[in-house]
């Protein structure tokens, strides 16, 4: 989903040694625009009842360069979000799971706001939280922006407090207070089978000082001077979830005199047939 910001991983298994690319990087989804299409867009709220279901094939890429050094992984993993029931006050419960392990649930109002989140285990307890807020900020990205038009840009500011536990203890005094995106949306599009909606975005730099920490099993010393990011996302129009998504996360900094970029790509695409209720 969109942007998971995995980078703090990198740092801590980036031994800075060589290591075999693991094939290619993932690439953007790629969508056909429809210029006869409506020109404006409001969003509306991810309409859930018992049964629905969302299911999410997630490919990441993450990358290391120092010098003519280069390691590289790639990751894969299945993301469901099914609604079971209603509760007494009107919100519906939501199973999270990814590769068919159960994470929790949360509890989501018909705004489509995730209101709390229950983690299946007392240790993923705050993780579980974290991953939760950003993915609810992920999915209400445009309703703060009313309706929309073709080339016209909105800006989306999320507390960095929001996914906090999700970093090392190390970047948690570099991370600006406010961590800012800057959509655009760019109108509709052929995706597949799939008429969708598409939004552009832009995350400018996170950083407001310099992260340092230690290497994994090494004494080593890293620093990260900068951390931005970009990428595209494409929406049903209808039904306000995310059909397919990419991101693109980018840091430089050194290790001692050796500089370094890390290079993190998500991309996340819905399983259609696979998720059903909308």
């Amino acid at each position: 989903m969109v942007p998971m910001m995995r980078l703090p991983v990198l740092i801590l298994v980036a031994t800075v040694g060589c290591a075999t690319l693991a094939g290619p990087p993932p690439t953007p989804p790629v969508a056909t625009l429809l210029p006869g299409s409506p020109k404006e867009y409001k969003w509306s709220p991810v309409k859930w009842k018992p049964g629905a279901t969302l299911t999410y094939i997630n490919r990441q890429y993450m990358e290391l360069k120092a010098g003519d050094r280069q390691q590289a992984e790639h990751s894969h993993s299945v993301l469901r979000l099914k609604a079971t029931e209603r509760t007494a006050r009107g919100h519906m419960r939501v199973q999270l799971s990814v590769d068919g392990t159960d994470l929790g649930f949360v509890l989501v109002d018909e705004a489509g706001r995730f209101v709390d989140a229950v983690a299946s285990s007392p240790e993923l307890g705050e993780l579980f939280k974290a991953f939760v807020q950003w993915m609810d900020h992920a999915l209400l990205g445009p309703s703060k922006a009313g309706v929309l038009r073709i080339g016209e840009s909105f800006r989306v500011e999320y507390p960095s407090s929001i996914g906090l536990s999700l970093y090392p203890q190390a970047w948690r005094g570099s991370l600006n207070e406010t961590i800012v995106f800057n959509n655009e949306f760019i109108g509709y599009a052929r995706l597949g089978e799939k008429m969708v909606v598409g939004f552009r975005f832009e995350m400018p730099e996170i950083l407001r000082s310099t992260v340092w920490g230690s290497v994994q099993g090494s004494k080593e010393r890293y620093q990260i001077n900068t951390l931005t990011g970009s990428g595209i996302v494409y929406r049903d129009p209808a039904g306000g979830f995310i059909v397919s998504s990419y991101s693109e996360s980018t840091a430089l900094g050194f290790v001692g005199r050796q500089q370094i970029v890390f290079r993190n790509i998500e991309v996340s695409e819905l399983d259609w047939q696979n998720s059903s209720g909308f």
